[in-house]
């Protein structure tokens, strides 16, 4: 019983340096824009964005909004939505940073 539990104990701790490895590593733009679209944090994720995508013209912009603020983002979703008329899943980082939002 104990081994199953060290065993369980030892993975999970694994598994939580693997993710926190992976979102130390990747651009604060791409982390911004997974974080926006609320898309998981994968190699099939990060693949399917195109780099044009993450980029802005303000460079800090993802790491002291979308980042700063991800557990308020819904708000700001629906914020961009009523003030461009765009769906949020599609927007870009500069589409974002240019709506003009009250972060």
């Amino acid at each position: 019983m104990t081994g199953k539990i060290i065993y369980i104990i030892i993975n999970t701790i694994h598994n939580m340096s693997v993710m926190m490895s992976k979102t130390q590593n990747i651009d604060d733009g791409l982390k911004a824009l997974l974080i926006w679209r609320d898309l998981e944090i994968s190699n099939e994720t990060i693949n399917n964005i195109n780099n044009s995508e993450t980029i802005c013209n303000f460079k800090a912009f993802p790491e002291f909004t979308i980042i700063r603020l991800h557990k308020q983002i819904k708000k700001y979703r629906t914020e961009y939505t009523r003030k461009t008329k765009k769906d949020w899943r599609l927007a870009t980082i500069n589409e974002i940073y240019k709506a003009e939002l009250i972060w």
